[in-house]
């Protein structure tokens, strides 16, 4: 069979073009109204629910699911040669074409960052009906291309091996482990799957036996020879850097970290201008004006904004006001319920990406070679400068008060400006040379990723 004409492969090929990928695995959920009839917790439920769907497909994701999907042609077209070669391998699994060289694609990054979304987007992207006929008194074959797994739903591995095996049909009584690991592999065969996916892989385990029981469980599932994507927070990619060389190499050696986005990017002001659009009118903030605003709250991360959002709604709604603007979310911002998120915004500003000074959670456990830094007053830099601006002006005296109107009036600079010029102090890196940094690391991270 002639690789133009292979069903297994062609399924795939007609969707490499850019705009068929965003556009499949695009996700616009419906504007919310009358939400004032709602009681206010209420009314923030539904709207985390509604921002939590929105799936606006970035630069980044594009290039990831691209390169995914190419995997996944390779895949078929090295194992799909012909109907012959496929009906043997049917009836006798052990043709079945082995990957004893398989190395898992560990997809990484900050938690919020979209790794569940982008996971959830493959599979919208791969979805069809699609089926082979290899003749021979066979019924036609109904192609299951993609198989996900939630570990957060799902932990034990001898339960996700049974489903992967059977699926739906599952027998009852025990079965061994090497015999599910045979029945999965000979159905993903038969099925054409041609990728698999793992998320929230950290809740595989917990405690002392985390480290070993998490490589057990990955290595398991890449022996089903399938190429196999496993998501994770940077935490258990730094658990699993302990491990020995060998697994290391299974596990670690084709590394996808997804990057929050820059916040001079449209596809940071389409994510904020989709928010808009779902949230509804009461949602004033704007996409150009207050990009840079937001990121410095957010660091970019989809989820901090959504929540950070939900907070400026919460206060709206106690403060008996309208509408949520900049400086609303700038009190959200600074409220108990987004402390936690402010604490971790805060640090990610304050050091590059795998500074050692960042705890696990929010330290990159790859090397992103950040060569690329320019000079940017940004981020953490603007922050400190209105905080100190503000504890020297509410220090000073009626008098010295009404001298610095004056002098701002005569020359328009502020005493923090002021004495900043006096003071010259040594340069650090700031949010904008981190963000920049990430951009052209992401740049050749996912170079690399559709080389491979």
């Amino acid at each position: 069979m002639r690789v133009t004409q292979n069903p297994w492969v062609n399924r795939f090929v007609q969707l490499l073009d850019e705009e068929v990928i965003k556009n499949k695995v695009r996700c616009k959920p419906p504007a919310l109204h009358n939400l004032d009839s709602l009681a206010p917790l209420a009314a923030e439920d539904r709207i985390r629910t509604a921002l939590k769907k929105i799936y606006e497909p970035t630069q980044q994701d594009y290039i990831i699911l691209r390169g995914l999907l190419e995997r996944a042609i390779g895949f078929c077209i090295d194992r799909y040669q012909d109907d012959r070669s496929f009906t043997e391998a049917m009836y006798d699994k052990t043709k079945i074409p082995r990957r004893l060289d398989a190395r898992a694609i560990c997809l990484t990054g900050l938690g919020g960052i979209g790794k569940s979304e982008l996971i959830e987007a493959l599979g919208r992207l791969l979805a069809s009906e699609t089926y082979v006929d290899i003749g021979s008194g066979h019924k036609p074959i109904l192609l299951d291309p993609y198989w996900t797994h939630n570990f957060r739903r799902q932990p034990s591995l001898p339960k996700t091996l049974r489903e992967l095996a059977y699926g739906t049909d599952l027998p009852r009584g025990r079965i061994d482990a090497s015999d599910l690991k045979d029945q999965a592999r000979w159905r993903a065969f038969r099925d054409g799957t041609a990728l698999m996916a793992a998320d929230e892989c950290q809740f595989i385990s917990f405690g002392a036996s985390a480290n070993t029981k998490v490589t057990n469980t990955l290595i398991s599932l890449l022996y089903l020879d399938v190429p196999f994507v496993y998501a994770s927070n940077y935490n258990l990619i730094h658990l699993l850097k302990k491990r020995w060389q060998h697994e290391r190499d299974r596990l670690l050696c084709d590394p996808i970290v997804m990057l929050p986005e820059s916040a001079d990017t449209d596809d940071w002001r389409n994510f904020i201008d989709e928010c808009k659009r779902v949230a509804g009118s009461w949602l004033k903030i704007d996409a150009v004006k207050d990009a840079g605003q937001l990121h410095s709250y957010t660091f970019g991360v989809r989820r901090m904004l959504v929540d950070l959002i939900c907070v400026g709604y919460r206060l709206m709604r106690q403060r008996k006001l309208k509408a949520v603007d900049i400086s609303l979310i700038k009190d959200a911002y600074g409220s108990a319920m987004y402390s936690e998120h402010r604490r971790d915004v805060e640090q990610l500003l304050s050091h590059p990406p795998a500074s050692d000074s960042l705890p696990d959670d929010l330290r990159c456990p790859f090397d992103l070679q950040l060569d690329h830094v320019k000079k940017d007053q940004g981020g953490i830099r603007r922050q400190e400068e209105g905080n100190s601006r503000g504890i020297l002006e509410a220090a000073l005296t009626t008098s010295e008060k009404e001298e610095l109107d004056e002098m701002r009036a005569s020359s328009g600079a502020t005493m923090s400006e002021e004495r900043l010029e006096k003071r010259p102090r040594r340069e650090r890196a700031n949010a904008g040379e981190f963000m920049e940094s990430m951009g052209h690391a992401r740049s050749a991270l996912n170079r690399k990723t559709i080389r491979s």
